[in-house]
């Protein structure tokens, strides 16, 4: 496992954190992931070799948030 922070903007709400998170999981082989509403923080373990930051980000953006 690889450990990722990524800053996320857009999110207002604790529904904007489910659907991060959701989103996250819907991409695949992503553990333990830990959002911080106030600072934007995501922070997760995922699977390099069966996905990429950049799919996770992709995944993050067509929840409709932006990786900063």
């Amino acid at each position: 496992m690889t450990h990722l922070i990524l800053n996320v903007q857009g999110m207002t709400c604790q529904n904007c954190v489910r659907h991060v998170n959701k989103a996250l999981v819907k991409a695949g082989h992503v553990q333990n992931v830990a959002i911080d509403l106030p600072t934007g923080r995501v922070e997760l373990d995922y699977d390099a070799a069966n996905v990429t930051t950049e799919q996770l980000s992709e995944a993050i953006a067509h929840a409709g948030y932006k990786v900063a």
